[in-house]
């Protein structure tokens, strides 16, 4: 019922060369929510700038499974955050240390120590609804 969409471009301000990262949260099928910013920090590839965006994807999720059990509904069913970069996928489900992956986990690994509630999940670019937010946006949007 609750699952999030999340995309990110890499290097796509030309001037500060951060990326621009994007998620879209639905909830019975409807989007709820969803933000298209600018990353805090330079991502050194794509997987990297994919895999800042699911974590921030994961913490919305989170928040919104809380915001569900105050306003009284089922916050109980496991949720789904779907990532669109096969590498990025496979981070935020392994917690395997690699030498090239190894300074995104540090700093990412939150994604990582989620409870059972989050099913982590690829998506292929085409059926990412969040990508069209984050080709040609900059800047903070939130609904």
């Amino acid at each position: 019922m609750l699952g999030a969409f999340s995309d990110a471009d890499f290097a796509g301000d030309v001037k500060t060369r951060r990326s621009t990262g994007g998620v879209v949260a639905v909830y019975a099928g409807t989007a709820i929510v969803w933000s298209s910013q600018l990353q805090w920090s330079v991502a050194l590839s794509t997987p990297e700038a994919a895999f800042i965006t699911a974590s921030e994807g994961a913490k919305g999720l989170l928040w919104l499974k809380h915001l569900l059990r105050e306003l009284g509904g089922n916050s109980s069913v496991v949720s789904t955050l779907h990532v669109d970069n096969a590498s990025a996928g496979k981070l935020t489900k392994s917690s395997e240390s690699h030498n090239q992956s190894k300074h995104a986990e540090v700093r990412y690994y939150f994604v990582h120590v989620l409870p059972g509630w989050l099913h982590r999940g690829e998506i292929h670019q085409q059926s990412n609804t969040v990508s069209r937010f984050v080709d040609k946006t900059s800047g903070s949007n939130a609904v």
